[in-house]
């Protein structure tokens, strides 16, 4: 994988179409977002692809890629605007953004096998209760 591929999948992941996005993904993958605590592999994974990019409030800016043909990390900035609360705290109708550090693993067909995500989830809190975030 280079650096075309990540632009690609981030164009993908902020498309609005699940379809598109989940092209890039094998089916056994196996999925995490640390902040959020939450896990999902195989057929379990597409209600969470579908959640974060079929909903079309998600969109993830490309910054970079490091890696190769086994696997990566890909570093974003994520904007989202918000339908319900988030982690507790009232966010309908807001706006966030955040950096997102993806790390990526491939199987031998090029598909992502393990997806894990780390961000800042105090800094879109800050920002949804109304103090200065990160850019």
């Amino acid at each position: 994988m280079n650096e075309q591929w990540a632009r690609d999948w981030c164009a993908a992941m902020s498309s609005g179409e699940t379809g598109r996005a989940q092209a890039f993904y094998g089916p056994e993958v196996v999925f995490e977002d640390v902040p959020f605590g939450m896990t999902a592999s195989g057929e379990a994974f597409l209600p969470v692809l579908e959640h974060f990019v079929g909903s079309g409030n998600n969109a993830f800016e490309f910054v970079r890629f490091s890696g190769g043909p086994e696997g990566g990390a890909v570093e974003s900035v994520w904007r989202s605007s918000h339908e319900r609360d988030f982690l507790g705290v009232p966010a309908a109708g807001r706006s966030t953004q955040t950096r997102l550090v993806t790390v990526l693993g491939f199987d031998p067909e090029g598909r992502i096998s393990r997806h894990t995500d780390y961000w800042d989830a105090r800094d879109v809190v800050a920002q949804l209760q109304g103090f200065q975030g990160s850019e």
